[in-house]
């Protein structure tokens, strides 16, 4: 009997530390921290943290590499994404037409889409020796960072 309890006891220890565990964790890597990670391994582009990511959303199959992904973030300090790249200012119809026909099959909320009515900058890269692009469009307005990512 007291060996049955010693194991219970042992059991609910662990079962406590392996909580404590994830949920530190979790709070180390926020889905948008790991997203923001993602971006400088694969492009080597070094985005500020950031308050808030608002949205996302994903299309096609990210097992096989193929589809596109949409991040919507929020920033405070301006000045900090203002200096992540080369930034480039004004209208670009080929950027536009890209990125909607990007988003053109993608499910997302009201709100979130990607406006070109007002005033933006952008910034494109496409992977050396791949089809892979990826977008950034800025809307100082709104203090909005949209990032898409086309994986072909």
């Amino acid at each position: 009997m007291i060996m049955v309890r010693g194991r219970r006891i042992f059991m609910l220890r662990a079962c406590v530390i392996l909580v404590l565990a994830m949920a530190v964790l979790s709070r180390a890597y926020t889905p948008k921290e790991t997203y923001i990670k993602s971006i400088r391994e694969e492009w080597g582009i070094i985005l500020p943290a950031t308050e808030w990511e608002v949205y996302n959303e994903a299309i096609g199959s990210s097992f096989a590499g193929k589809g596109v992904r949409y991040h919507v973030f929020r920033y405070q300090n301006t000045s900090e994404i203002q200096k992540a790249v080369a930034w480039h200012r004004g209208r670009n119809m080929l950027v536009e037409r890209k990125i909607d026909a990007l988003l053109r099959d993608m499910d997302i909320a009201k709100g979130y889409e990607v406006n070109f009515n007002g005033e933006y900058q952008y910034f494109t890269l496409v992977k050396r020796g791949s089809t892979k692009e990826l977008f950034l469009l800025y809307f100082p307005d709104q203090n909005r960072l949209c990032v898409v990512e086309d994986y072909v």
